[in-house]
């Protein structure tokens, strides 16, 4: 009940309220189930989430470590829940990790990141898996900061790839995808 009402505060912006809340969550599920638990490796990710949102990106990108580190042990290096947080180590929301290794200019360990994510998520749902246009797309994001704009271009080709077929030309995200090719053609004729 905790975690979804801190999930609430975090999406409202209250993040002091909805870390003090996780933190209880934290010690209670470590008392109870122990520091190598699913769950608890969850907590560990609503808290980098909620520091993230606070932009203490370090302290985030602890959180978010230590759940993949648990998560990796008790669930397996091919779990989905480690593709997320692989995601979002590399990129701030779209995934964490990924995120928030971009966010710090580390685009090298964000890119990483977020491949790891999309071969888990490839690994477990196949290739037309809708999400993998995300990665893609963040992925095209790091490129673009580092100025590889061919390698930006075929990321976001790619991913409108995966995503127009099943929503649309109309969806938001496959409009936004189309105006970030423009965009980075204009960049590339330049």
């Amino acid at each position: 009940m905790y975690t979804r009402i801190s999930i609430q505060l975090i999406k409202h912006r209250a993040y002091d309220r909805a870390l003090a809340l996780l933190q209880n969550v934290l010690s209670i599920r470590e008392s109870i189930l122990g520091r190598d638990h699913a769950d608890t490796a969850a907590t560990h990710n609503d808290i980098g989430w909620a520091l993230e949102g606070k932009e203490q990106l370090d302290l985030a990108l602890a959180h978010y470590d230590k759940s993949q580190d648990i998560r990796e042990k008790v669930l397996g290096e091919g779990h989905l829940a480690l593709a997320w947080t692989y995601h979002n180590t590399g990129s701030l929301l779209s995934g964490e990790i990924g995120l928030i290794l971009q966010a710090q200019g580390d685009m090298e360990a964000a890119l990483e990141s977020f491949e790891a994510a999309l071969s888990i998520q490839e690994t477990l749902h196949g290739k037309d898996y809708p999400n993998r246009a995300v990665l893609h797309a963040n992925m095209a994001s790091v490129m673009l900061d580092q100025g590889n704009t061919e390698m930006a271009l075929s990321e976001l080709e790619t991913a409108l790839s995966i995503w127009e077929p099943i929503y649309g030309k109309q969806h938001y995200y496959s409009q936004k995808l189309r105006k970030n090719i423009r965009k980075a053609q204009k960049s590339s004729s330049h």
